[in-house]
């Protein structure tokens, strides 16, 4: 069996999912989110703790507006549970799109500790746990459940291949993100044009995107089949990526994350 390393709570609000950390011993709030390919701490938080400027480091980061440049800090005594993280340089932004939080927003939980990991995420039980597999086969899972590869981009982004309407998308895996959303490059391929409700999103990084609300005839992830399912569609950057499987199915099934075997398995 894989070695249990933490667990911890996992609260949604406003269809976000945050988990309860420290900083020395200043109690936070993080927004976990495995769409995010490191860590990000706010504004207020760098100016409570006092943290120092990196001088010799900054972060180009790729959000769903597009590329920002951001300053980084040096980060130190950061514990999520009983894991006490290693000290390092962390970008520093505003995330406008994310509701208020007590104890305060630190910032963004990501791939960067995340990777080093296996991440046993079960949101409908609000609960989270880290564990260190050693190449174990046997996980504390019940049946039945699919077994997914993974795929685990130089950028440390993740993905699996899902089905939409009988065609493959390859799908980042994105707690941070309330939805699942398809590009509009993807859309055009699958003929998911025509009308549909349309507004505005707003990503965590404040970006504020058009988007279509639709339905799909057939959505497959691992053996699990949604028909008339409902998807979004926006013109998101995601590299090479073709859509987000957001919260709205993430936060509906338990879910092990695998890095190190490169496999998500979903219950």
């Amino acid at each position: 069996m894989p070695r249990k390393r933490a667990e911890l709570p996992v609260q949604l609000r406003d269809g976000f999912a945050f988990v309860p950390a420290s900083i020395g011993s200043m109690p936070v709030t993080l927004l976990l989110d495995t769409g995010a390919q490191g860590m990000l701490l706010t504004p207020s938080i760098v100016e409570a703790l006092r943290l120092p400027v990196d001088p010799y480091a900054g972060t180009r980061m790729l959000g769903t507006g597009g590329v920002r440049n951001a300053p980084n800090v040096m980060l130190r005594g950061l514990r999520i549970g009983d894991v006490l993280m290693a000290d390092g340089s962390v970008p520093v932004a505003a995330l406008p799109g994310v509701p208020r939080t007590e104890p305060p927003l630190a910032g963004l939980l990501g791939d960067q500790f995340l990777g080093t990991y296996d991440l046993d995420l079960d949101v409908p039980h609000g609960r989270m746990a880290f564990y260190d597999a050693f190449g174990c086969t046997v996980l504390p899972f019940l049946l039945p459940y699919s077994i997914l590869p993974l795929s685990v981009s130089r950028d440390g982004d993740v993905f699996v291949t899902i089905q939409i309407n009988g065609e493959d998308l390859l799908a980042l895996v994105d707690t941070g993100s309330r939805a699942s959303i398809i590009t509009e490059q993807a859309a055009e391929r699958l003929g998911l044009g025509g009308s549909g409700s349309a507004n505005f999103a707003r990503g965590v990084d404040g970006s504020t995107l058009p988007i279509r609300h639709l339905r799909v005839r057939r959505m497959q992830v691992g053996t699990e089949v949604t028909t008339d399912a409902p998807i979004s569609v926006s013109p998101l950057q995601l590299g090479r990526g073709d859509m987000l499987l957001g919260l709205d199915y993430l936060g509906r099934h338990r879910v092990w994350i695998s890095y190190r075997s490169g496999r998500v398995l979903i219950q």
